[in-house]
């Protein structure tokens, strides 16, 4: 598990991204719990949020950047890795790699992302492995190419509509 967040400031768009392998029930788990997460209370500090997911075999940066090359599968080959070191002998059954991307209109980009990671591991601190091998990382407007790519695949967030 790994988490990177960023910093707090006026209403902005940001790419929260978490990559999982997990079964295709773990992940539509994972986006019902995060949509469920966003639509209530928990998720006020969002004011505008999309949520989309893209499979292994996909880019796992649509915009290129460092990563242009590579596919989910790639940015997050040690999820499985991890997941085989934890479940020795263990037949992973149907378990893929995705990326749950989160387009997230907010002023405290820290606090959705904490949020959203919590869904996966309540409790950081837990002995052992977490049920789910699990990375995530975000995205804010902090350059020409960054901001193209963001207000380009969320500009229906810019606009005022939401998921």
């Amino acid at each position: 598990m790994s988490r990177a967040v960023g910093t707090g400031g006026p209403p902005a768009l940001y790419e929260l991204r978490v990559g999982v392998f997990a079964t295709p029930e773990g992940v539509r788990d994972f986006v019902h719990r995060a949509r469920a997460l966003l639509a209530g209370p928990a998720g006020a500090a969002a004011r505008r949020w999309t949520v989309s997911v893209a499979q292994e075999a996909d880019p796992a940066s649509p915009s290129g950047g460092d990563d242009a090359s590579l596919t989910v599968a790639g940015l997050y080959d040690e999820l499985p890795q991890q997941w085989a070191i934890e479940h020795p002998g263990r037949d992973p059954r149907g378990r893929t790699t995705a990326q749950v991307r989160f387009g997230v209109v907010t002023e405290a980009p820290d606090a959705v992302h904490e949020a959203l990671c919590g869904l996966l591991c309540p409790e950081p601190l837990h002995p052992g492995p977490c049920p789910v091998p699990w990375a995530a990382d975000s995205r804010a407007c902090d350059d020409e190419h960054e901001r193209a790519y963001l207000e380009g695949a969320y500009r229906h967030l810019l606009d005022g509509r939401s998921a």
